[in-house]
Formats: structure tokens, sequence, C-alpha cells
């Protein structure tokens, strides 16, 4: 009996190969997945660009007393985002074959849309409590539905050509772009017209940029394939014909031409090696359960939680960072955010492309942790130094810049750190399942996400303002100290777990 294929959900994508012809394939890879890429991370301007906003947002609130704690219940709504941004990541990732990537992409952008609405009439109303169901619950479950999805379709393509790297850097390099032009974008739009407006902008512009990429965007998989025998409305004897054509052109063109499959073979051959390498229980299916109980993963979670809580402190925090220690001015703190997210986004892209090539991505974790050591260590002992000493005014602006390229080399670690993770999951849990082993993973620097700003803004609330830093300089030491331990945990000797069945 002949049973006809359930419809997809969506439509096919708009600008897929029709075939799976190598050449094809990577034409689309290099040249469509960038565009749509770009489009549909629209949404992480606000998101990561917020530490331009948190000041103004503060003033809206009424707070008028500088660097008090009482700010920390504030800024916890928009750190809490970033946690709940990779909790959600780590429950939509089985969904992804079921619902699939663009239903799952698109409720992800209508819904960050909508938050920033929320979020800015929560500004406008004073709210606390509005606050952090529009931007910590709402915006993170939109953007965490988004990421998780651009972010596997992204990596999926560029591994179907056998480079998982660029695919990887070239996600990384986009969510530091955005935010770094939302720097100057967002304190521009505040001048103008206010800052619950300037939230209604953002979401105006996220909804109209981000839509489109749900038509094109897609997975490997969905790569249309000759319909097989009972899936077919035709008799079985016009399907046997059908099919029997389409393999003696394919094997035609596989003579005549093997040039063009080079690269889809040698993925398959990488595939098919990573998968007689893969635990057991890995190479057909996979749950986080199963995932949960290797150990190795849970080496590798602290690892990357202990490496990324100075990163991600700093990120959300450079204007007030910069306000506090230095009195910069609105243009000095912007210009300060813009540097430290296009270090971010250019690491981002460098660690990529240089993933593969040149070192494994277990080589390079280790060698960017321990240079992150040294750069926490070096911005403990410049804090320190400017606290003891007492230097004029003038000489500030020359230490800024000292400062900022200190926070800079460790937004560069940051941001070839979280390069590495969808790269060391593929690894773990190998095609079938990317998208929940990082799921999963993700949640170790979304913890550190929403521990490290409250950490720093301690800090900075206990300096209490310019003239003294040894409060900042304190908390850069000891996250020298975990990053140190991070690093040690990297030398831990890997072991094979094999997971139950």
């Amino acid at each position: 009996r002949l049973v006809r294929p359930r419809p997809s959900s969506m439509a096919v994508p708009l600008l897929i190969p029709r075939t799976h012809d190598a050449e094809k394939v990577q034409r689309y890879t290099y040249r469509v997945v960038p565009l749509w890429v770009v489009l549909g991370s629209v949404y992480i301007a606000p998101f990561y660009g917020f530490n331009v906003w948190v000041l103004d947002v503060l003033r809206e609130f009424g707070i008028s007393s500088l660097w008090s704690q009482l700010q920390v219940k504030i800024i916890m709504a928009f750190a809490l985002a970033t946690f709940i941004v990779t909790l959600v990541a780590a429950i939509i990732a089985p969904l992804l074959s079921r619902f699939g990537a663009r239903s799952i992409y698109l409720a992800g952008i209508v819904t960050s849309s909508a938050a920033l609405v929320a979020s800015g009439q929560a500004v406008a109303m004073g709210s606390l409590p509005s606050s952090y169901a529009a931007w910590a619950i709402l915006f993170g479950a939109g953007a965490g539905s988004a990421y998780l999805v651009v972010l596997t379709c992204c990596v999926s393509w560029f591994r179907r050509c056998g480079a998982p790297g660029h695919g990887a850097g070239l996600f990384g390099f986009v969510m530091g772009l955005w935010p770094a032009l939302f720097s100057y974008a967002a304190p521009a739009a505040v001048n103008v017209v206010g800052v619950a407006n300037s939230f209604y902008l953002a979401a105006a512009a996220v909804l109209f940029i981000g839509v489109w990429p749900a038509l094109l965007l897609c997975m490997p998989e969905e790569i249309p394939a000759a319909p097989a025998v009972g899936t077919s409305s035709r008799s079985p004897g016009e399907v046997g014909k059908k099919n029997t054509e389409a393999q003696d052109l394919e094997s035609a063109e596989t003579a005549s031409t093997p040039s063009d499959f080079s690269s889809i073979e040698s993925s398959e051959r990488a595939a098919e090696v990573h998968r007689e390498q893969a635990p057991s229980g890995m190479q057909k299916s996979i749950t986080r359960t199963q995932v949960l109980m290797i150990p190795e993963f849970w080496l590798l979670w602290w690892q990357v939680f202990l490496a990324t809580l100075p990163g991600f402190g700093i990120k959300y925090l450079v204007a007030p960072m910069m306000v506090n220690i230095f009195d910069a001015s609105q243009a000095q703190h912007a210009a300060a955010s813009c540097i430290f997210l296009m270090c971010y986004a250019v690491t981002r892209l460098a660690a990529g492309l240089i993933v593969g090539p040149l070192m494994s991505a277990r080589g390079c974790l280790r060698m960017l942790v321990a240079f992150q050591v040294l750069a926490c260590a070096g911005a403990w002992g410049f804090l320190s130094h400017k606290s003891h000493e007492s230097g004029h005014q003038e000489h500030h602006a020359y230490e800024a810049w000292i400062f900022v390229a200190l926070i800079a080399c460790i937004g560069s670690t940051l941001a070839g750190i979280q390069v590495m993770v969808p790269l060391l999951s593929l690894e773990l849990g190998g095609p079938a399942g990317l998208s929940v082993v990082t799921g999963l993973m993700l949640t170790s620097y979304g913890l550190a996400a929403f521990l490290g700003p409250i950490g720093a803004w301690v800090a900075l609330a206990a300096d209490g303002g310019p003239g003294s830093s040894l409060a900042v300089a304190a908390w850069f030491r000891a996250n020298a100290a975990a990053t140190l331990l991070a690093a040690l945990l990297g030398f831990v000797r890997r072991q094979t777990t094999a997971m139950p069945q």
C-alpha cells in the first residue's frame, strides 16, 4: 500500500540546492548561508550590546545613588536573560527535527521583538518585575530559540563542506558585529527619541530584518532527494523506472566528473571515521540523559564555565566599568564598547578559520585559556598600581586605553572559547548529536554570563566611583585564579566513556 509523505510545517526554503552536487552545495554554503546568518542574528545587537543601555535604564528607574548595590537588581534582569537563552537552547535542541528549524527560528524572532516592546514599556513605567518578565524571561526565550537554530544550521552546512570551523567562526563574527554597531546606534537613539522609544526602535529593526531569513534558513538534510518506492502517488512501476534512470544518471555524472564530489566524499569519509571513534550509543541517536552521564562532558563544562566568567563580566559592563574607573564620557565608553566587541567579533572569525588546518579545537582551547590567565593577571596588576598612585586627571585618558586593550584581550579569549563550544560538541556527540550536546554545553557559559556581571557590578559598587579600583582589581585577581583552574582542567587526561544503552 502506498503511503503519502507527511507535509512539512513550512515550504521548502528559497535558494536551496536542488541536488546533492558538491559544487552547488559549496556555492550555497559560502554565498547564501552567510546571508541568512547575518540577517538572522540581528536580535543579538540589543541582547549583547545592552551595556551601553544600562546607565540610561538606571536613570529611568530613578536610581540616583551611583554604584549602589541596589542597582544589582536591575543588572540581574539583563544578566539573567543570557542564562535563560542557554536554558531554552538546551530544552528545544531535541525539538529541531520535530518542528523544523524555520518554525522555531521564526517563533524566536517574533518573541524577541515582542520582548523588546514589553521591555520599553517596563522602562517607561519604572517597573522592575515587568523588566524581569519582559527582558530576562521573554527576550531570553526568544533569543535562545533563534540562537540555537542559526548556530546549528550554520555549522551543519559548513560541516557538509568539511569545514565546521568556518561555520562557527562566521556565526561568532556576526555575534560580535551586530553589538559593536549597536554600541553607537543605541546612545544615538536614546539622545533622539528617549530610552523607552529606543527599545521600540530596536524591536522594529529586529522584526523587519530578522523575519527574512525564515525564507532561507534550513538544514543540509532538507536538500530534496529522489522519491522512494512506497512514498509516491505514482504506481510502483513508474517509481522504479524513475529511480533507475536517476541512478544511471548519477553513476554517469560520477564517472565523468569525479572531482565535483570530492568535498562531499571527503566530508563523508571524515564523518565515517568520527562515527567509528565515537562512544557506543552516540552513532545513531543521542539524548540529554546520555550526554549528562559522560564524565568528559562535565570536565569540558566546568572548564568553559570557569574560563568565560571574566569575559562575560566585562562584556555586559564595559560602559559602567569605564565610567566607574575612569569617569569616561558617553563617547569614550561607546568607543570602548565598540573596540571590545569588534575584537570579540574578529577573534571568533579567526578562531573558526584556524581550527582544523593549524590546530585542534582542544589545543586552541588550552591556548586561549592560558592567554586569559595572563590577561586577567595583567588587569589585576594594572588596576592595583593605578589605585596606589595619585595620578593627575590628564593621565586618565592614557590609562583608560591601556585598560581597554587589556579587557579587549579577555574579550578575544571569550570569543575563541565560544567558537570551540560547538566544535567540541561536534567532536563529542557527532553530527546527529550536535544540537543536543551544544544546547547542554551552552548552559556552562550561560551560567557564567549570569554570575560574571553580578560579581563585576558588586566590585564596581564597592569601589564607589572614580578614584579607587581596588575591588575591581580583586575581581580580576579572583578570575585569574578561576581561569588558572580551567587551564589545569584542560590537561586532565581524556577518558572516552561508553554511554549506557
